[in-house]
Protein backbone atom coordinates (compact mmCIF):
# COMPACT_ATOMS: atom_id res chain seq x y z
CA UNK A 1 0.00 0.00 0.00
CA UNK A 2 0.82 3.62 -1.32
CA UNK A 3 -0.32 6.86 -0.16
CA UNK A 4 0.83 9.46 -2.43
CA UNK A 5 1.43 13.10 -1.34
CA UNK A 6 -0.33 15.90 -2.75
CA UNK A 7 0.88 18.80 -4.55
CA UNK A 8 1.86 21.06 -1.37
CA UNK A 9 3.03 18.00 0.92
CA UNK A 10 -0.21 17.38 1.95
CA UNK A 11 -0.83 13.50 1.14
CA UNK A 12 -3.95 13.49 -1.10
CA UNK A 13 -7.35 10.42 0.43
CA UNK A 14 -7.27 7.97 -1.88
CA UNK A 15 -10.11 5.43 -2.92
CA UNK A 16 -11.59 3.92 0.64
CA UNK A 17 -9.22 1.02 1.96
CA UNK A 18 -9.97 -1.98 4.35
CA UNK A 19 -7.43 -1.48 7.18
CA UNK A 20 -6.14 -5.40 6.89
CA UNK A 21 -3.56 -6.65 8.86
CA UNK A 22 -1.35 -6.19 6.26
CA UNK A 23 -2.06 -3.02 5.06
CA UNK A 24 -1.28 -1.65 8.65
CA UNK A 25 2.01 -3.87 8.30
CA UNK A 26 2.60 -2.57 4.68
CA UNK A 27 2.16 1.26 6.66
CA UNK A 28 5.08 0.42 8.99
CA UNK A 29 7.91 -0.78 6.68
CA UNK A 30 6.75 2.43 4.44
CA UNK A 31 7.64 4.36 7.93
CA UNK A 32 10.59 2.10 8.56
CA UNK A 33 9.54 0.90 11.63
CA UNK A 34 8.87 -2.12 13.49
CA UNK A 35 7.36 -5.42 11.93
CA UNK A 36 6.50 -6.59 15.69
CA UNK A 37 3.08 -4.63 16.29
CA UNK A 38 3.74 -4.23 19.97
CA UNK A 39 7.30 -2.44 19.75
CA UNK A 40 5.70 0.80 17.22
CA UNK A 41 5.11 3.87 20.05
CA UNK A 42 4.23 5.55 16.58
CA UNK A 43 1.72 4.42 14.23
CA UNK A 44 1.49 6.21 11.52
CA UNK A 45 -2.07 5.55 9.34
CA UNK A 46 -3.00 9.00 7.95
CA UNK A 47 -3.99 9.44 4.70
CA UNK A 48 -4.18 6.30 3.19
CA UNK A 49 -7.95 6.03 3.12
CA UNK A 50 -9.34 3.98 5.57
CA UNK A 51 -12.99 3.08 6.26
CA UNK A 52 -13.05 1.77 9.26
CA UNK A 53 -10.41 1.39 12.55
CA UNK A 54 -9.70 -2.36 12.59
CA UNK A 55 -6.83 -5.31 13.22
CA UNK A 56 -5.12 -2.91 15.62
CA UNK A 57 -4.95 -5.41 18.40
CA UNK A 58 -1.04 -6.12 18.35
CA UNK A 59 -0.47 -2.36 18.86
CA UNK A 60 -0.25 -2.65 22.58
CA UNK A 61 2.79 -0.62 23.04
CA UNK A 62 1.34 2.47 20.65
CA UNK A 63 1.57 5.64 22.30
CA UNK A 64 1.07 7.95 19.70
CA UNK A 65 -1.71 6.90 16.95
CA UNK A 66 -1.91 9.01 13.63
CA UNK A 67 -5.76 8.17 12.31
CA UNK A 68 -6.26 11.69 9.73
CA UNK A 69 -7.74 12.62 6.65
CA UNK A 70 -8.84 9.24 6.54
CA UNK A 71 -12.76 8.16 5.51
CA UNK A 72 -13.39 6.51 9.22
CA UNK A 73 -16.94 7.74 10.55
CA UNK A 74 -16.75 5.78 14.18
CA UNK A 75 -13.90 5.70 16.89
CA UNK A 76 -13.61 1.85 17.79
CA UNK A 77 -11.51 -1.03 18.56
CA UNK A 78 -8.80 1.17 20.17
CA UNK A 79 -10.03 0.29 24.16
CA UNK A 80 -6.59 -2.83 24.20
CA UNK A 81 -4.57 1.11 23.79
CA UNK A 82 -3.77 1.31 27.14
CA UNK A 83 -0.72 3.55 26.93
CA UNK A 84 -2.05 6.02 24.37
CA UNK A 85 -0.90 9.61 25.11
CA UNK A 86 -2.15 11.04 21.56
CA UNK A 87 -4.93 10.22 19.05
CA UNK A 88 -5.26 12.14 16.22
CA UNK A 89 -8.45 11.83 14.26
CA UNK A 90 -8.64 15.37 12.13
CA UNK A 91 -10.49 15.34 8.78
CA UNK A 92 -12.38 12.60 8.96
CA UNK A 93 -16.26 11.85 8.96
CA UNK A 94 -16.97 11.12 12.52
CA UNK A 95 -20.28 12.41 14.05
CA UNK A 96 -20.35 11.42 17.51
CA UNK A 97 -17.19 11.51 20.37
CA UNK A 98 -17.56 7.19 21.52
CA UNK A 99 -15.14 4.55 21.60
CA UNK A 100 -12.79 6.19 24.41
CA UNK A 101 -13.38 5.60 28.12
CA UNK A 102 -10.89 2.94 28.31
CA UNK A 103 -7.91 4.90 27.10
CA UNK A 104 -7.68 6.59 30.69
CA UNK A 105 -3.71 7.79 29.84
CA UNK A 106 -4.82 10.29 26.83
CA UNK A 107 -3.26 13.53 26.79
CA UNK A 108 -4.23 14.83 23.44
CA UNK A 109 -7.07 14.29 21.02
CA UNK A 110 -7.44 16.17 17.53
CA UNK A 111 -11.02 15.76 16.20
CA UNK A 112 -11.44 18.89 14.03
CA UNK A 113 -12.84 18.83 10.37
CA UNK A 114 -14.96 16.40 11.24
CA UNK A 115 -19.01 16.46 11.63
CA UNK A 116 -19.61 16.10 15.50
CA UNK A 117 -22.49 18.14 16.57
CA UNK A 118 -22.32 17.63 20.43
CA UNK A 119 -19.10 16.87 23.06
CA UNK A 120 -19.80 13.52 24.84
CA UNK A 121 -17.91 10.52 26.56
CA UNK A 122 -15.21 12.70 27.61
CA UNK A 123 -15.26 12.71 31.23
CA UNK A 124 -13.44 9.18 31.90
CA UNK A 125 -10.25 10.66 30.16
CA UNK A 126 -8.51 12.27 33.62
CA UNK A 127 -5.01 12.65 32.14
CA UNK A 128 -7.21 14.90 28.96
CA UNK A 129 -5.41 17.89 28.70
CA UNK A 130 -5.40 19.11 24.85
CA UNK A 131 -8.85 19.26 23.05
CA UNK A 132 -9.39 20.52 19.42
CA UNK A 133 -12.75 20.55 18.05
CA UNK A 134 -12.38 22.79 15.69
CA UNK A 135 -14.12 22.97 12.63
CA UNK A 136 -17.27 20.86 13.57
CA UNK A 137 -20.99 21.22 13.99
CA UNK A 138 -21.14 22.54 17.10
CA UNK A 139 -24.02 24.78 17.66
CA UNK A 140 -25.76 25.44 21.24
CA UNK A 141 -24.82 25.79 25.00
CA UNK A 142 -25.85 22.24 25.51
CA UNK A 143 -23.55 20.76 22.68
CA UNK A 144 -20.38 21.68 24.42
CA UNK A 145 -22.18 21.35 28.35
CA UNK A 146 -20.15 18.33 28.67
CA UNK A 147 -16.92 20.66 29.04
CA UNK A 148 -18.35 21.56 32.86
CA UNK A 149 -17.10 17.01 33.62
CA UNK A 150 -13.76 17.23 32.06
CA UNK A 151 -11.96 18.85 34.79
CA UNK A 152 -7.99 18.19 33.35
CA UNK A 153 -8.59 20.17 30.02
CA UNK A 154 -6.35 23.36 29.90
CA UNK A 155 -5.92 23.78 26.29
CA UNK A 156 -9.31 23.85 24.38
CA UNK A 157 -9.76 24.41 20.50
CA UNK A 158 -13.52 25.65 19.61
CA UNK A 159 -12.75 27.89 16.94
CA UNK A 160 -14.66 27.97 13.26
CA UNK A 161 -17.82 26.13 14.79
CA UNK A 162 -21.76 27.46 15.06
CA UNK A 163 -21.64 28.21 18.08
CA UNK A 164 -23.87 31.27 18.87
CA UNK A 165 -24.77 31.93 22.14
CA UNK A 166 -23.29 34.35 24.59
CA UNK A 167 -23.87 31.81 27.26
CA UNK A 168 -21.20 29.49 26.29
CA UNK A 169 -19.24 31.89 28.41
CA UNK A 170 -20.52 30.08 31.42
CA UNK A 171 -19.20 26.99 30.41
CA UNK A 172 -15.97 27.93 30.24
CA UNK A 173 -16.18 30.24 32.73
CA UNK A 174 -16.46 26.87 35.36
CA UNK A 175 -13.52 25.16 33.23
CA UNK A 176 -10.57 25.58 36.13
CA UNK A 177 -7.87 24.71 34.58
CA UNK A 178 -8.93 26.18 31.09
CA UNK A 179 -5.08 28.14 29.82
CA UNK A 180 -5.39 28.62 25.91
CA UNK A 181 -8.76 28.89 24.50
CA UNK A 182 -9.41 29.15 20.21
CA UNK A 183 -13.18 30.55 20.29
CA UNK A 184 -12.94 33.00 17.35
CA UNK A 185 -14.82 32.49 13.86
CA UNK A 186 -18.25 31.82 16.05
CA UNK A 187 -21.27 33.95 15.72
CA UNK A 188 -21.02 33.62 19.54
CA UNK A 189 -17.92 36.07 19.21
CA UNK A 190 -19.87 39.30 18.19
CA UNK A 191 -22.76 38.63 20.75
CA UNK A 192 -20.50 38.23 23.42
CA UNK A 193 -19.23 41.76 22.71
CA UNK A 194 -22.81 42.92 22.37
CA UNK A 195 -23.22 41.50 26.00
CA UNK A 196 -20.26 42.64 27.56
CA UNK A 197 -18.71 45.61 25.38
CA UNK A 198 -15.80 43.84 24.23
CA UNK A 199 -15.16 39.81 23.64
CA UNK A 200 -11.54 39.60 24.76
CA UNK A 201 -11.96 41.41 27.77
CA UNK A 202 -14.84 39.37 28.61
CA UNK A 203 -13.17 35.99 28.13
CA UNK A 204 -10.04 37.44 30.06
CA UNK A 205 -12.15 38.79 33.02
CA UNK A 206 -14.09 35.42 33.20
CA UNK A 207 -11.82 33.13 32.67
CA UNK A 208 -8.82 34.19 34.38
CA UNK A 209 -6.22 31.37 34.26
CA UNK A 210 -6.11 32.28 30.36
CA UNK A 211 -2.72 32.59 29.02
CA UNK A 212 -3.53 32.47 25.55
CA UNK A 213 -6.69 33.45 23.70
CA UNK A 214 -7.45 33.14 19.97
CA UNK A 215 -4.12 34.45 18.15
CA UNK A 216 -2.30 35.67 20.97
CA UNK A 217 -1.18 35.65 24.22
CA UNK A 218 -2.80 36.96 27.35
CA UNK A 219 -0.34 39.78 28.38
CA UNK A 220 -0.33 40.69 32.37
CA UNK A 221 -1.50 44.10 31.26
CA UNK A 222 -4.72 42.45 30.32
CA UNK A 223 -4.96 40.44 33.66
CA UNK A 224 -4.50 42.97 35.71
CA UNK A 225 -7.27 45.02 33.60
CA UNK A 226 -10.01 42.38 33.23
CA UNK A 227 -11.25 43.89 36.42
CA UNK A 228 -13.04 46.20 34.10
CA UNK A 229 -15.49 42.93 33.11
CA UNK A 230 -16.89 43.22 36.80
CA UNK A 231 -16.59 47.23 37.70
CA UNK A 232 -16.14 48.82 33.73
CA UNK A 233 -14.34 51.05 31.74
CA UNK A 234 -13.70 53.52 34.67
CA UNK A 235 -11.36 51.55 36.66
CA UNK A 236 -9.05 50.53 33.42
CA UNK A 237 -6.47 53.12 34.08
CA UNK A 238 -5.68 52.47 37.68
CA UNK A 239 -3.28 49.94 38.18
CA UNK A 240 -4.07 48.52 41.14
CA UNK A 241 -8.35 48.43 42.35
CA UNK A 242 -8.95 49.57 45.94
CA UNK A 243 -12.25 48.33 46.60
CA UNK A 244 -14.34 50.41 48.08
CA UNK A 245 -17.47 48.95 50.57
CA UNK A 246 -19.47 50.11 47.61
CA UNK A 247 -17.39 47.73 45.22
CA UNK A 248 -17.04 44.92 47.56
CA UNK A 249 -20.59 44.67 47.40
CA UNK A 250 -20.34 44.87 43.55
CA UNK A 251 -17.55 41.87 43.74
CA UNK A 252 -20.04 40.03 46.14
CA UNK A 253 -22.90 40.23 43.74
CA UNK A 254 -20.21 39.46 40.82
CA UNK A 255 -19.27 36.10 42.67
CA UNK A 256 -22.78 34.82 43.56
CA UNK A 257 -24.32 35.68 39.46
CA UNK A 258 -20.30 33.66 38.57
CA UNK A 259 -21.40 30.91 40.96
CA UNK A 260 -25.17 31.03 39.78
CA UNK A 261 -23.93 30.94 35.78
CA UNK A 262 -21.46 27.54 36.98
CA UNK A 263 -24.32 26.06 38.51
CA UNK A 264 -26.93 26.27 35.87
CA UNK A 265 -24.38 25.30 33.40
CA UNK A 266 -23.71 22.17 35.53
CA UNK A 267 -27.30 21.34 36.03
CA UNK A 268 -27.10 21.10 32.24
CA UNK A 269 -24.31 19.08 31.65
CA UNK A 270 -26.11 16.61 33.93
CA UNK A 271 -29.63 16.44 31.85
CA UNK A 272 -31.51 18.59 35.01
CA UNK A 273 -33.52 21.34 34.67
CA UNK A 274 -31.56 24.74 34.09
CA UNK A 275 -32.94 26.76 36.76
CA UNK A 276 -31.88 26.99 40.19
CA UNK A 277 -32.69 28.78 43.80
CA UNK A 278 -31.04 31.90 44.28
CA UNK A 279 -27.87 31.82 45.53
CA UNK A 280 -27.89 33.86 48.60
CA UNK A 281 -24.36 34.05 50.40
CA UNK A 282 -24.53 33.17 54.32
CA UNK A 283 -22.80 35.66 57.02
CA UNK A 284 -21.69 32.18 58.57
CA UNK A 285 -18.43 31.24 57.37
CA UNK A 286 -19.50 27.32 57.49
CA UNK A 287 -22.34 27.64 54.92
CA UNK A 288 -21.31 29.30 51.98
CA UNK A 289 -19.51 25.84 50.44
CA UNK A 290 -22.32 23.77 52.00
CA UNK A 291 -24.85 25.81 49.59
CA UNK A 292 -23.23 25.59 46.76
CA UNK A 293 -23.06 21.48 47.40
CA UNK A 294 -26.45 21.57 47.46
CA UNK A 295 -27.79 23.79 44.60
CA UNK A 296 -25.26 21.87 42.36
CA UNK A 297 -26.87 17.99 43.19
Amino acid sequence: MHCQYGRHGVRSRPARVVMTKEAVLAACKEKQQYTTPRLNDNLYLQCCGFTKIENLEEYTGTKTLWLEENNISKIENISHMQQLRCLFLQSNAIMRISGLKMLTSLQTLKLSNNMISRLENLKPLRMLHTLDVSYNLLHTVEDISHLLLCDSISALHLNSNRLEDPRCVAVLEGMRKLQVLYFSDNLAVSRIAQVWGTYRKCMIGRIPALTFLDDRPVHKNEQRYSASALFGEEAEPHEELQLSPLNSQLVMQEVCERRRREIRAKRLAMGLPEEIPDFIPSRRTSQPSRAGEEEST
